[in-house]
């Protein structure tokens, strides 16, 4: 089956290894972060795939929250110094934030379910824990999304919504959109009327 023409000014992000001087950009980019840089810029066959993020080959207990950043000037940077960096006993064992934008803002040919183009920033947190260390991370987690609410963007990335969040069917239309939640609901009722797929973030079946 063939796909869409190519843009040659737009690479595909899978060919981006393999771009001319690429590797000398990676090198350059990572050494202007010194000793703090992990250089992982390699090929990597699809079955390595989970070391792209250092991913557990086990299962690990954890809770999860996350918050789209529509700005990093210096209050926001400042901000997340003061609730992850030294001295603060931040208890979540990753805070990562994300730059997104580019080739993840253009809305496709054919229309998609992806809600956050145009989402400059996400931020995510991650605490490893059982049930016992679960309501401190919880609250961990959110003391640093209040402290970073002042600047958060009106949208959010699916991919990082933790099961506390997105609950019921109006929390995941918000996330959507309406547009796109009444596609996905009407696409819903007609693949699956039983709402067998309905994990972790519940797109009912449009009604009939």
């Amino acid at each position: 089956m063939e796909g869409p023409a190519s843009d040659p000014d737009r690479p595909d992000r899978s060919q981006a290894g393999r771009l001319p001087g690429g590797r000398a950009r990676a090198r350059h980019w990572t050494s202007l972060c010194g000793s703090d840089a992990l250089d992982s810029v390699a090929d990597t066959p699809y079955r390595e795939v989970g070391s792209i993020h250092n991913t557990p080959p086990f299962p690990v207990p954890f809770v999860d929250r996350s918050i789209g950043v529509r700005e990093l000037s210096a209050e926001p940077i400042d901000t997340l110094v003061e609730l992850t960096g030294p001295g603060s006993d931040c208890p979540p064992a990753i805070v990562e934030l994300r730059a997104l934008g580019g080739a993840l803002d253009r809305e496709p040919v054919v229309p998609d379910s992806v809600p956050n183009r145009g989402l400059p920033y996400q931020l995510f947190g991650f605490g490893v824990g059982g049930p016992e260390r679960a309501d401190d991370l919880r609250g961990a987690l959110a003391r640093l999304l209040d402290g970073l609410r002042p600047w958060a963007h009106h949208t959010t990335m699916p991919n990082f919504l933790s099961p506390d969040e997105a609950r019921n069917p109006a929390q995941v239309r918000e996330i959507y959109g309406a547009e796109r939640y009444d596609r996905l609901a009407a696409l819903k009722a007609s693949r699956d009327p039983a709402n067998v797929f309905r994990v972790d973030y519940d797109i009912e079946p449009a009604a009939g």
